[in-house]
């Protein structure tokens, strides 16, 4: 799925866009909305957690961070790529022209965000499980150092096939005309999509599935010690000596909660880009000629995997009580104050003063712990 114009590779055959202005710009539309939510979304979700001092310094929270910054870049992505396919160049030249025609029309910037986001997803499921299953492991092989070098390989790994899967096959032809994934053969195309379907979504499927069953059946029998969130602050196992000596997996409430949320964000994941993976693999290994009910179908389940970006927050508002809190003393600062009252909630730290029976939250007394 390296390009949206056809199964993320190729333009479909016998499928005209100018025969059908009203519903493509409606489609354009529609995932330009759904770029701007995600911008306002990981936008706000990612200065709460860069604010949270102390979760921005742990290691998961590095790599939580870092995902909700590809989600983010990744919705700019969109509005660039989708409003630029509103009134795109209809004749290149050589040279800097040509770029835009590889990154933007053949949407390898795009793609290259969307793969970048699973990878990232990837690198917090093997932190978690680690976290849960291997303390000790966790605490010795996840340093800030190497997450932050997780994070560059993640980001790398996530441009790899998008550009080499375009690199020799979208071109600008004699005519001026952006030549999109032509590999000259169906095997070709099909294979490509075949290594992308496999590397992108059923290798990281699998990890998930195998990784938070496995962290729901710990977490269900509670084979480990709940703590106090003052004891593994940050959720990260930094490793402190009672740590050392405790053989028994130690966890906080917010550890616990925060990777209950992650497993609905990976449930969130699979169910939204599996309608897009299947089209895609109709598209390229079974239909020659795809109807214009085909199309409809595919550009639905397209749709549904670019709201994978913008859901995170959602997930956030919703499981994160504490998140909740700490983004609305940003969106309300105006009725914050200083008084110190200590809210014994998890995930956060909340100085409260209760004001003519409402609750204020002072912005500079929130603390997020992971």
């Amino acid at each position: 799925m390296e390009s949206t114009t056809f199964s993320a590779t190729d333009e479909p055959p016998h499928h005209d866009t100018k025969n059908q202005p009203t519903e493509i710009d409606a489609f354009q539309v529609s995932v330009v909305a759904i770029g701007v939510i995600g911008i306002l979304g990981n936008g706000v979700t990612l200065y709460v957690f860069v604010k949270g001092k102390k979760f921005s310094k742990s290691v998961g929270g590095m790599l939580v961070i870092n995902q909700t910054a590809v989600d983010l870049f990744c919705s700019f992505v969109i509005i660039i790529t989708h409003g630029y396919k509103m009134r795109p160049v209809e004749i290149y030249k050589k040279g800097l022209p040509e770029l835009l025609c590889f990154f933007i029309h053949a949407e390898v910037l795009l793609y290259m965000s969307l793969t970048a986001s699973i990878y990232s997803l990837v690198l917090i499921t093997l932190e978690r499980y680690l976290m849960v299953l291997h303390p000790v492991v966790h605490r010795n092989s996840f340093t800030k150092r190497r997450a932050l070098a997780l994070v560059v390989i993640s980001w790398i790994l996530g441009s790899l096939h998008p550009i080499f899967g375009n690199v020799f096959t979208t071109y600008v032809n004699d005519q001026g005309v952006c030549r999109v994934h032509d590999w000259g053969s169906r095997k070709g195309k099909g294979t490509s999509n075949i290594i992308f379907f496999v590397d992108t979504y059923i290798l990281p499927m699998l990890l998930f599935i195998l990784a938070y069953v496995r962290i729901w059946w710990i977490l269900v029998r509670k084979k480990f010690k709940v703590g106090q969130a003052s004891s593994i602050e940050n959720g990260a196992a930094s490793g402190n000596e009672q740590e050392d000596k405790q053989p028994k997996r130690k966890l906080t409430k917010t550890q616990i909660n925060f990777t209950k949320t992650l497993i609905l964000i990976v449930m969130a994941f699979i169910i939204l880009w599996m309608p897009v993976e299947i089209q895609a693999m109709r598209f390229n290994l079974v239909l020659k000629i795809p109807t214009a009910l085909d199309l409809r179908i595919y550009k639905i389940a397209l749709f549904l995997s670019f709201i994978n970006c913008v859901i995170n927050p959602v997930i956030y508002a919703f499981q994160l009580e504490n998140f909740k809190k700490a983004t609305m003393k940003h969106v309300c600062p105006f009725r914050c104050t200083r008084t110190r009252v200590s809210a014994e909630e998890p995930g956060v730290s909340v100085n409260v003063q209760t004001l003519r029976g409402s609750t204020v939250y002072n912005s500079a007394d929130v603390v997020l712990r992971y």
